[in-house]
């Protein structure tokens, strides 16, 4: 009798612990399904009322599994942040970033002519970074459009708006963020782009000119301010009220994380930071180890106990 119990005792017990095993093991599966489930696929959906136009879609950056984002080859080195950007920031990112893709000619992901009826959708896209726009042509025979980016980890719908600034004057400062740093270049050069992205005109920004230029008795059009060439190890932002543009140099940081919100109904905090598992400073690797040796324990115990009923 007194065996027949201790085998039941042992038999509970061993229930207990692989209970406790499986709960030890299951936070660290979750982890690994939230991981994959990072990847997938997702609609994209333009709302724009324009008709016989040119929608242009570009992929500028890849989600990675974990949840990071690292710029495509066609992006990453125009040194435009966009993983260190709030809302506002991003807007005018995806302004530099597509004048940047225009000048160069850049081949988009995916293109559609638009009929009028008002929603057009880009199917089966991989989660990651996306610029949509209307392309201008060299006649000048288009609606230009203010790029929309998104962080696409899901069906979205975005809308499409017109730009209507004309102006014939343009001017532009370069700020420096970088705590006077040794690595500043001397001089930078700026482009103004015309509506297509073809350069009209160049001009050198140093200390002698206090980083600043002024074109003006410009012939009526929408145009752009860009850094000709991003100084290694800096990241370019822009700002622009008006005919004014701002351009700021930044050192580099190593983040590859979305942090702000994104524009034209994206998430604040991509998916991508909220399914991350909150790191407490709790070490894991001590728990099967204890657990191993309060099984011993209690099979110790119960053996003890065994012997001294007999």
């Amino acid at each position: 009798m007194r065996i027949s119990k201790a085998v039941g005792r042992l038999a509970v017990t061993m229930k207990l612990m692989a209970l406790l095993c499986a709960l030890v093991i299951l936070p660290f599966g979750s982890f690994v399904l939230r991981a994959d489930a990072a990847e997938g696929k997702a609609n994209l959906t333009v709302n724009w009322d324009q008709k016989d136009q040119e929608l242009v879609l570009y992929r500028v950056a890849v989600r990675n599994s974990d949840g990071s984002y690292t710029l495509t080859d066609d992006f990453k080195d125009y040194g435009v942040d966009i993983l260190n950007a709030d809302e506002k920031q991003l807007e005018n990112a995806a302004e530099l970033l597509a004048a940047y893709a225009t000048r160069d000619k850049l081949e988009p992901l995916n293109k559609l002519k638009t009929d009028g009826t008002g929603k057009y959708t880009f199917s089966d896209l991989d989660y990651g970074a996306y610029m949509v726009f209307n392309k201008a042509t060299v006649e000048g025979n288009t609606t230009s459009a203010v790029p929309v980016f998104v962080y696409l980890e899901k069906d979205m719908e975005v809308q499409i708006k017109p730009l209507d600034e004309v102006t014939t004057s343009c001017k532009v400062y370069k700020i420096w963020d970088d705590n006077d740093s040794k690595d500043r270049p001397d001089s930078i050069v700026i482009q103004l782009l015309n509506e297509d992205g073809s350069v009209r005109d160049e001009q050198t920004l140093s200390g002698k000119n206090n980083w600043y230029y002024a074109w003006t008795n410009l012939p009526e059009g929408k145009y752009k301010v860009v850094e000709k060439k991003v100084p290694s190890g800096y990241s370019l932002s822009a700002s622009r009220l008006k005919e004014t543009w701002k351009l700021t140099n930044k050192k580099k940081t190593k983040s590859t994380q979305p942090s702000g919100s994104t524009p034209s109904g994206g998430e604040k905090n991509p998916p991508g930071n909220s399914k991350k598992i909150p790191q407490t400073g709790q070490l894991w690797w001590p728990v099967p180890i204890l657990a191993s040796a309060g099984f011993l324990c209690m099979i110790i115990g119960l053996l003890r106990r065994r012997k001294k009923d007999s």
